[in-house]
């Protein structure tokens, strides 16, 4: 990470002095915040702070499982999850591991902000314009109809 006069206070303090060539290896903090960038983010919530490593598409440090940066980082600078929490990024960028924009919420709550609310045209997924398939996708009725009209047009046009 760069340094800026932006940069929160919160994330100067948790900067450490590099170290040298002596063989030490690098805390998990240290290679957090060198391969990590600020980025701006919706005015609420300031700049995310986005891991620019390995991402899938959650930071990882190493393939442990305490090793997704959003959770390091919490438990660095704010303590322990506690057990039943997950951390939710109400940002939206799951590379982003500041702990101004994560907030602990039970499963149910992580996958309900998960659910899409409308389809990729606008159209609400509720009432009656949604279908759930059996094996349980969500549908837009508005757009399966607009693609079978299509459908339909393109067979007419074929046909002699």
């Amino acid at each position: 990470m760069t340094d800026s006069p932006d940069i929160p206070l919160e994330l100067q303090r948790l900067r450490a002095p590099a170290r040298g060539r002596s063989g030490n290896r690098r805390s998990e903090l240290e290679r957090l915040l060198d391969l990590t960038v600020l980025e701006p983010t919706h005015p609420e919530l300031g700049s995310c702070w986005r891991f620019t490593g390995t991402t899938t598409p959650y930071g990882r440090i190493a393939k442990a499982q305490d090793s997704y940066t959003h959770r390091l980082g919490w438990k660095l600078v704010r303590g322990p999850i506690s057990d039943g929490m997950e951390l939710h990024h109400r940002c939206g960028v799951y590379a982003c591991w500041n702990p101004d924009h994560l907030k602990p919420v039970t499963h149910a709550e992580n996958q309900s902000h998960m659910r899409k609310t409308h389809c990729k045209h606008g159209h609400p997924l509720s009432g009656d314009n949604l279908r759930i398939s059996p094996n349980g996708v969500r549908a837009c009725r508005a757009c399966n109809a607009a693609n079978q009209k299509a459908f339909r047009e393109r067979q007419r046009r074929r046909s002699p």
